[in-house]
């Protein structure tokens, strides 16, 4: 596993893009060999033990971009807000049995869209909870959000983005040429508000790219962003190979370099996004905020914060059904065809 992380770090996404691009549209095939393994050595010692691993708040189900590699443009559920009582609610519950941090990047949509977004991660670092997110940044130079995000006390920031050039990241994020100027412009000057207020935060500036990694490096030396990044105000990640999301990502969808993970053959133990948990806007409870198929509403819901506390939804029957499922071979729908499948680690 640290031979991987060093394989598949940012400098040899930089120095050798191949090695992991390769590694990580290839990596499933480990996740085949430790699926059997699992399954045939590790569920004789018992029941799996079912806790959360982690709980991931979803504040928005709208987005103002159509990536290429994002299955946003299938989704069919209604686009919404947690309100601010359900997200204290989520997050007070969610203290109680043990939380200590909390995602807040929506499986399917975009923070900055949110009216009340910064209200709520006000609450969350008032009750001592670090957090994480993604955003694509396109909203960042409205509404003063560059100096509301630099405050926020956010603990890891990601910014998703095509390329240093504007007409690339607009056909990767399926946006206009201005959109995308707005969104390099607004990250630019967020990087440069923490540099000269000295904020410490956390910065990883997550390129989606079509054009090979080596080109937009020798790009990038021209801008700003090579100076934020050899000053330590930010990292720098590539990723090219992306999951299917259950099967409604095509290669036909993807642009450029950008290539699909190969599908996991073998899918006998149950995967780690069982464990983690995800609370939707109207405060339904759902196993993995990592991918959907069209709608949030499906077989993964286990209970709602606003008919029972998070903690005995946990110990909810629902739960330990589709875990039992999962190991007698009735997978939930999403799960059939999705390439994100990674075997849970008992």
């Amino acid at each position: 596993m640290r031979i991987q992380q060093i394989l598949c770090s940012g400098t040899m996404q930089q120095v050798a893009p191949v090695v992991p691009k390769t590694l990580s549209k290839y990596n499933t095939i480990g996740e085949d060999i430790e699926s059997l393994f699992n399954y045939y050595i590790l569920r004789k010692r018992g029941k799996i033990e079912i806790k959360p691993v982690g709980l991931g708040i979803i504040p928005s189900t709208a987005c103002n971009a159509s990536c290429s590699f994002c299955a946003y443009k299938f989704f069919k559920g209604r686009r919404e807000f947690m309100p601010l009582n359900i997200f204290k609610k989520a997050v007070d519950d969610y203290i109680k049995i043990g939380g200590k941090s909390i995602g807040l990047t929506p499986t399917l949509g975009e923070v900055l869209m949110d009216p009340g977004f910064f209200d709520k991660v006000k609450y969350l670092k008032r009750k001592g909870l670090s957090c994480s997110l993604f955003t694509n940044a396109i909203l960042l130079k409205k509404n003063d959000n560059i100096s509301k995000l630099a405050e926020s006390g956010i603990d890891n920031l990601h910014f998703d983005f095509g390329d240093v050039f504007p007409e690339y990241s607009a056909k990767v994020f399926g946006i206009s040429d201005s959109a995308a100027k707005d969104q390099l412009d607004g990250i630019l000057e967020f990087l440069g508000e923490i540099d000269r207020r000295k904020i410490k935060m956390n910065v990883v500036l997550e390129f989606r790219p079509m054009r090979p990694v080596r080109e937009i490096m020798k790009d990038m030396k021209k801008t700003a962003f090579w100076k934020f990044y050899k000053k330590g105000i930010c990292t720098i990640l590539f990723l090219q190979t992306y999951d299917n999301w259950g099967g409604q990502i095509k290669k036909g969808n993807l642009l450029g370099i950008q290539e699909l993970k190969r599908v996991p053959k073998v899918k006998i133990y149950p995967c780690q996004g069982l464990l983690m948990l995800s609370v939707l806007p109207d405060g339904d409870v759902r196993l993995c905020g990592c991918r959907v198929l069209e709608t949030f509403k499906d077989d993964l819901v286990i209970g709602n914060i606003t008919k029972d506390s998070l903690g005995k939804i946990c110990k909810g029957k629902r739960w330990r059904e589709i875990i039992d499922d999962f190991q007698n071979g009735k997978r939930p729908k999403v799960c059939d065809n999705c390439s994100f499948y990674r075997p849970l680690i008992s």
